[in-house]
This record gives structure tokens, sequence and C-alpha cells, in this order.
């Protein structure tokens, strides 16, 4: 996802290496520092302002949907300790809002760490690349341990699962019926899908991207409106317009180059806010479902607007982000794939201890989400961070060697 999945590297990669008389070690380590704690903060070129609202952003993302998984009827709460809490249930019911906001961050940190002002962009294998490393091995090590318990306990993996599980698709990242055998990467093969686009797109530079990412559109809205078989996992993902979102992001990336006045942006802002606030009203209260189709396309339309108005105004004034959010904004793609196998394997130690009462509900909900974000941050510091950089330079070796 990948506002879930974007990094630093991305979007610096020449500033990293600096000038041809810096020596390797040294460009080894300043990439290194690069991919530190700011991996994903974005540099706007030419000014080389660090986007710290988009961490934010993918950090308050995370805790949305890991919310869906607290509170909706199947949830955490229901399931291991009876019923859902007057805290949780209405986070659980507009959490999924995370998934579309992700999904509008990642169209937008395409657009702006691979298309420069100069014209200039990455090549499409080297992009393709990068998006590959970066997506697959992480989820790769999540999705083992869970395949192990589902060949021994099937029942416990994806219980209320929209289907048989596919195992090749599941780790491929490509379309099924079912549900995959990690539950959330369904979103990771939208993602992926984009990814394949915005690659054909890169093979005429940036002048070609524009048309490319127009014509998916007008494809998504054609796909959309037709008539496709039900038993064909390919024709039904392919006729759900959920991927314009990543549009509607790769469009706020491209007006990131002309000058907007900080009038403009706090309007944007402020109406995208009202706008929200009036759908959501209804959706976190019970009253209305969570859009679907096309109309959830336009329930994001607010929240692209306050995305747009948001990162304006810090390239102007530069306001204050809690840096505990950004550190969470980091850790979203571990956040993201670790937290329902980790809520699962806490719930079933908690049903044994049959708590009751609110006190002991709001207790052991704040300690999950505490503990998904401390273990979201390990596995991003530890093991994920560690990973991407080992493979990235990993490949450039065996590809100086080969050249």
């Amino acid at each position: 996802m990948l506002g879930l999945i974007a990094d630093r590297d991305d979007v610096t990669g020449d500033v990293i290496s600096g000038s041809p008389a810096v020596p390797a070690a040294r460009a080894h380590a300043g990439a290194r520092r690069a991919l530190g704690d700011r991996e994903a903060a974005l540099t706007l070129q030419p000014r080389g302002d660090q986007i710290r609202v988009v961490q934010a952003l993918r950090g308050i993302a995370a805790l949305l949907v890991v919310s869906v998984h607290f509170g909706n009827p199947n949830g955490f709460e229901s399931r291991y300790l009876g019923v859902a809490s007057p805290l949780t249930a209405p986070l659980g019911r507009i959490g999924t809002v995370g998934v579309d906001l992700f999904f509008l961050i990642s169209g937008f940190i395409m657009v702006v760490s691979t298309l420069r002002p100069d014209g200039k962009s990455l090549a499409p294998s080297e992009f393709l690349r990068r998006r590959c490393l970066r997506i697959y091995p992480p989820m790769w090590i999540i999705e083992l341990a869970v395949l192990v318990v589902y060949l021994n306990a099937p029942e416990l993996v994806n219980a209320h699962g929209t289907g048989p599980t596919d195992l090749l698709a599941s780790f491929l990242l490509l379309p099924q019926l079912g549900s995959p055998v990690l539950l959330v990467t369904w979103t990771l093969v939208f993602e992926m899908y984009f990814y394949f686009v915005f690659t054909i797109g890169l093979f005429g530079r940036a002048r070609f991207i524009v048309p490319v990412l127009v014509a998916w559109g007008i494809a998504i809205i054609i796909l959309s409106r037709a008539h496709v078989d039900p038993k064909n996992a390919y024709a039904v993902f392919l006729s759900q317009p959920l991927a314009f979102d990543f549009l509607i992001g790769a469009g706020i990336g491209g007006l990131m180059h002309l000058p907007v006045s900080m009038r403009w942006a706090i309007v944007a802002c402020s109406l995208g806010a009202i706008a929200f606030a009036w759908s959501a009203v209804p959706i976190i209260a019970g009253t209305a479902g969570f859009p679907a189709g096309w109309y959830r396309i336009a329930f994001d339309v607010p929240i692209a607007a306050m995305m747009f108005g948001l990162i304006t105004i810090e390239r102007a004034q530069s306001p204050y982000v809690p840096r505990a959010l950004e550190r969470v904004g980091n850790a979203s793609y571990a956040m993201y794939l670790l937290h329902v196998p980790l809520l699962s394997l806490v719930g079933l130690a908690i049903r044994r201890l049959h708590p009751s009462g609110p006190l002991a509900d709001l207790g052991f909900v704040l300690a999950m989400y505490a503990l998904v974000i401390f273990t979201g941050i390990i596995y991003y510091e530890r093991i994920e961070r560690p990973l991407t950089l080992w493979l990235r330079h990993g490949v450039r070796r065996r590809g100086a060697q080969l050249g």
C-alpha cells in the first residue's frame, strides 16, 4: 500500500549518492541514513521539503485499519471479548477509510517520487524492481508463518473469509475469489495493479505517464459498468472502481509542481473536512453503512482535498507533526501486515481469561493497540528495513557485476 510501502530512497536517490567524487562507503552510509527514522518522508524537488504530514497520514491510516479489525462485527472484541465496546465499534465502522487513504497516498507518492520537474523519471525496470523488493519479502515472512497455522488449523485463518484460499495467488498477489492467506493483502493486489500500470507509463518517460493514467481511468469506468462473470476472479477484480483512488492521489502529486496559494490550500482543507464530517457522522453513528462502488470514490474526494491542503500548508509553513505519529507512519506497512495474525494469536489467549466489565475490555483494547504499534515498529526497524536495504544493495551489486 503504498502509501503503505514508500521509501524515501525512491524520492531522493539522486541526493543520497552525492557527486561522483564521494567514496562508495560514504554514499552507502548516506543511503542508510536516508532510510532512517523518516524513511518515507517525501522530498519535493527542487525545494527539498520533507512532507512529514504524509508520514503522519500513513500512521493514521494504519491505526484506522487496525480499528476495523477491532470493532467490526467479526473483529477482535466481538470474537474474543464477546461484544464491541462503545469506543471501538464506531471506529470499526469508519476505519475502512484507512485503506482508501493508503491508496490516495500511494498514488501521490509514486508521482512525486518518480516524476521530476526536469522531465526525467526512473527507468521502468528500476521502478518495478524497487516496488517488488519493497512489497514481497516483508510480506512473505509473515505469510509463511500464517501458512504454517493454515495448514495445521485452517479454521483459525480467515474463518470469516469470502471463499477458499488460493495459496499461489496469495503469495504472488494475484486476484482470487476467496480470501488470501494473510487477510489484509487483498489491498496489495490493487497496489501491484497500480504499479503495473505505472510501469507501462514509464516506458515513455514522464511525458507518457499522464496519457497512460488517463486511459487507465477511462478503462476503470468502462469496466465498472460492464457485466462480468462473478466466477472469474480477474474480471471481478478489474471491474472494481476502488483503483480510481490511486488516480486521485496521482492527481494531487501532479499539483505539487504548481504554485498554490496558502489561501486555496486552507479552503481545500476546510471544505474537505466539512464534507468528510458530514458524510462520516452517519457511518460512525451506525445509521448508514460504509459506501461501496463509485459512492466510495465520491466519499474519498473530501479526504483527498484535506490531504492536498495539509501537504500544501506544510510546504509553506512546516507545521508541527508529532514525532510519535511519524514513527508509526514509518512502521505502517509492518503494522498492516502483522495486526490481524497478532490480534488472533493474543485473542485466543485472552479468551481463556474470560475478562468481564467495561474497564477490563478497555484495558485489553488499549493494550492491544500498544502491542500492535510496538510490534510493528520492531518488525520495521529490525527486519523490514534491514532486509529491504540488503536486498536492494545486493541486486545493485549483482547488476553492476553483470554490467
